[in-house]
């Protein structure tokens, strides 16, 4: 069943101005996921990813938010905290 948001988006992104815009932002959004993914999957808190990364809970609560972006340095470091190996992809 279609949430009010699914309905919402499917409409939004009949607009190509938005839909261009919104393309724009998904590699910022995939990076939010993976991040979310990987602390959830490893059963770590953010306070639990902080001391094993050293990066502050506050910055680690940013990048999840998407109020600001991880280096590649601080995504290696939970990369690492997780037991994963960090990799970037052109596709």
């Amino acid at each position: 069943m279609k949430t009010n948001y699914d309905v919402f988006f499917e409409e939004s992104m009949k607009d190509e101005n938005l839909k261009r815009e919104y393309d724009k932002l998904e590699p910022k959004y995939e990076i939010i996921r993976q991040i979310i993914r990987l602390r959830k999957e490893s059963g770590l808190s953010q306070e639990e990813l902080s001391r094993l990364t050293g990066i502050s809970r506050v910055k680690i609560k940013r990048y999840e938010g998407g109020t600001a972006s991880p280096s590649m340095k601080n995504l290696n470091k939970i990369a690492r905290a997780c037991g994963k190996k960090l990799t970037v992809n052109f596709i």
